[in-house]
């Protein structure tokens, strides 16, 4: 079959099930590029639009508000963009009252399921209302910290796992003549340097999802730091002590609180030796086996120095790979560290870029670029005026995400940060399709960052779904 009747034939399989991606060789993703990906893009992005309007509260709010009907064109993303904060618009207050049906019907307006019908009235605390929400739908809230005193509650849910799994495994193996490592017969051991194997973070849940399904029966082949969960509760503590240490505020811990905090106290306490611990098992226990490692780049270079401390180094099989996230955005590495890992860690490096928001992420190449899966749509908006980008040439602005394969919840999501994206694609490495940059940085206050938005028309849009949102929680 010629190129063009592949694709012609995949298009139409991608146009009656958009789950047809998954199924689709790495290769055949990457081979669909420009106005054929544009096309097939524009197409289910209707069909999710005309789905998940009638059962998302706030996502009809929004169109309502912003005038839209039906999607025209890619740029009307650009009104129906969520700022990544609205997954942490909910009132303080109720979560202080322990006021868990107000929080329900907050987070009712987000996701595609219903959640009016489920009793929170025995919910203790954050993590017990989340845990009776998995009970009851096949929400599986992801959760992140920050300095705002309040935790993200991301509405995702199951069927999000195979195009989580999907980015998680195309993202580890190899393309053409890059350096990667196939892990579907689950018996490659796989270090995830992590104080923890489970838990509301996104990383926590990597772990999760990859011990029940590539290594289920295998699961001692990946290996973290520690065992146990990260909570809600421990992340919402951390976020409001965080908050009060910028701000110079005192705050009076609960009795549970109390307990929480001693349990992130011994988790801490014990780090150190938990670090040593997974050195002596997964750096010199591995020493000639062939290996994967998936870390944050920032873990990977704290890991690199205290090997360097104690004199090791990983021998591992010489076709070991690492694969890192998160780049260096937002951490300051002392002078020196890319020698310090390349001397302790002397195996190929590839770094990918992503965010809880989008299955699609970006997958880095042999250029040092970022490319996204093709169920996943990126934009590039004036970080002032909210306005589109032309998708033709390299454009820099705010990113703005959207993934097709998401049916939990809206998945829209006005990022903050600011990237470039060469749009015409053809990049070096081979991959058709638009590719970012790797010179990403978080947006400043004045460029339209901390989700600022200066559309007139966005502005009172924005504002009146924050009236919106402030009535159901």
């Amino acid at each position: 079959m010629q190129h063009g009747e592949r694709l012609a034939e995949q298009a139409k399989l991608l146009s009656e099930a958009p789950e047809y991606f998954l199924e689709m060789p790495t290769a055949d993703l990457f081979a669909i590029g420009g106005e054929e990906l544009e096309a097939i893009q524009l197409s289910l992005l209707q069909r999710r639009f005309q789905e998940l309007r009638p059962r998302i509260a706030l996502l009809d709010r929004l169109a309502s508000e912003a005038g839209i009907t039906q999607i025209n064109d890619l740029s009307d993303l650009a009104r129906l963009g969520l700022p990544h904060t609205v997954y942490k618009s909910y009132s303080a207050q109720d979560v202080e009252e322990g006021r868990y049906d107000r929080l329900t019907a907050w987070l009712d307006a987000l996701t595609a399921f219903a959640l009016s019908h489920i009793d929170v009235s025995e919910c203790a605390s954050l993590e017990s209302w989340l845990r009776r929400i998995e009970e009851a739908t096949p929400m599986r809230p992801i959760s992140s910290s920050g300095t705002t005193g309040k935790i993200s509650i991301l509405p995702r849910g199951l069927p999000e796992d195979a195009a989580q799994l999907a980015l998680l495994v195309r993202s580890f193996e190899p393309y053409r003549d890059e350096p990667g490592m196939d892990i579907r017969d689950g018996d490659v051991t796989l270090l995830m340097p992590w104080p923890a194997d489970s838990g509301r973070q996104s990383y926590s849940y990597f772990i999760e999802l990859l011990r029940r399904t590539v290594y289920a029966g295998q699961e001692h082949l990946v290996k973290t730091f520690a065992k146990g969960r990260v909570t809600a509760d421990e992340l919402s503590l951390a976020s409001r002590l965080r908050r009060a240490e910028a701000m110079g505020e005192e705050i009076i811990l609960s009795d549970a609180e109390k307990q929480i905090a001693h349990q992130v106290n011994e988790r801490l306490r014990n780090m150190d030796a938990m670090t040593n611990a997974f050195i002596d098992e997964a750096i010199v226990g591995q020493r000639g086996k062939r290996v994967l490692i998936f870390s944050f780049l920032q873990k990977l270079h704290e890991l690199a120095a205290i090997c360097k401390e104690r004199g090791i180094k990983a021998e591992w099989s010489p076709d070991s790979v690492i694969i890192t996230a998160g780049g260096t955005k937002g951490f300051d590495f002392p002078d020196g560290w890319q020698e310090t890992l390349r001397e302790i860690f002397p195996y190929p490096i590839r770094d990918n870029y992503g965010m809880s928001e989008t299955t699609s992420g970006g997958i880095g190449c042999s250029q040092g670029h970022f490319h996204p899966l093709p169920w996943g749509i990126n934009m590039v908006l004036d970080p002032r005026t909210g306005e589109a980008r032309p998708r033709k040439g390299r454009q820099t602005g705010r990113l703005l995400v959207y993934d097709l394969l998401a049916t939990s919840f809206w998945p829209a999501t006005l990022s903050g940060d600011l990237v470039t994206i060469d749009f015409d694609g053809g990049c070096a490495c081979g991959r058709e399709g638009p590719y970012t940059l790797a010179t990403i940085a978080r947006l400043e206050a004045d460029q339209g960052g901390n989700d600022k938005i200066s559309s007139a028309p966005m502005l009172e849009a924005f504002a009146k779904l924050g009236a919106f949102t402030s009535t159901l929680s």
